[in-house]
């Protein structure tokens, strides 16, 4: 989202340029009556606890109180950098988004001590960070923040509720905030991702009749189909290191049944003869 809003408060600074890369350069000059070190500062202090000013204090009263459900929110946030500064990229107005351009920054001095001496690489991933999250400023966050926590404790949706906050409640953006906010709900019933899987498949009750249709519902949903048998067992391997090596097999016999999952080829079984022959003579040595 575009940096538009700050709680800037000009306590004296320091100038510095800078030699960014031109969509990061340009991205400084999009907030509304903002300056670009205003800009800056509000990036630097949305993407990192390294820095601070008096807002961050406000900020910590609440924060350090929900590490949790912050954490969380970060997560999420640091997993669409990467598409923010494509899109940032796409954007550009440069003919070469990559290429080096000098740009003057003004920053408060206790901001400006804390930057590393190559600034340019932090400066671009607080842009990227910024633009990346669901909020035009930190007091935006801190906002949304705050009607999460209060969904959570009494179950009333405020008035002026974002849009981000209301997809949150929805279960349709992250079901691991989804959980956070809503204990009644279970998070793999709310659209995980592959990634889910592997970080948490686990905490999914241990019968197949349950973690089967999650893996269904999941590559459904990103249109995964057609594995190899031992690409499917991998993956299974991987969501649920907890099963036995029949269950994955049993797992992926189902999968094959619902289409998902290729037959199993004579090179499959042999592969696989072959993996857990392997591993138990390791397992022997030791």
């Amino acid at each position: 989202m575009v940096v538009d809003n700050s709680n800037y408060v000009d306590e004296g600074g320091e100038r510095t340029q800078v030699e960014l890369e031109g969509w990061a350069a340009e991205a400084l000059t999009r907030g509304k009556r903002m300056t670009k070190g205003v800009v800056a500062h509000e990036c630097l202090l949305m993407a990192s606890s390294e820095y601070s000013d008096d807002f961050t204090g406000i900020e910590q009263r609440v924060f350090n109180k929900e590490e949790e459900l912050v954490e969380a929110l970060n997560d999420l946030v640091q997993r669409r950098m990467g598409s923010a500064r494509e899109d940032l990229r796409d954007a550009c107005s440069y003919a070469d988004p990559s290429e080096g351009v000098d740009a003057d920054i003004y920053l408060v001095e206790s901001v400006y001590d804390q930057l590393p001496y190559f600034k340019a690489d932090t400066i671009e991933d607080a842009i990227a960070y910024a633009y990346g999250s669901p909020w035009s400023s930190r007091v935006d966050r801190l906002t949304d923040v705050q009607d999460l926590i209060e969904y959570r404790d009494t179950g009333v949706v405020s008035d002026d509720a974002s849009e981000f906050v209301q997809t949150v409640i929805e279960g349709d953006l992250d079901s691991k905030l989804a959980t956070l906010i809503d204990p009644n709900v279970d998070w793999y019933e709310l659209s995980p991702s592959p990634m889910d899987l592997v970080e948490r498949g686990e905490d999914i009750p241990k019968t197949a009749s349950t973690r089967i249709p999650v893996v269904v519902s999941v590559w459904d949903e990103h249109n995964i189909d057609g594995l190899d048998y031992v690409t499917a067992v991998e993956t299974l391997e991987k969501y649920f290191p907890d099963l036995g090596k029949d269950s994955y097999k049993n797992y992926a016999d189902e999968l094959v049944q619902r289409g998902l999952v290729n037959e199993p080829t004579e090179k499959d079984k042999k592969e696989l003869n072959r993996k857990e022959k392997k591993e138990h003579s390791v397992g022997i040595s030791l």
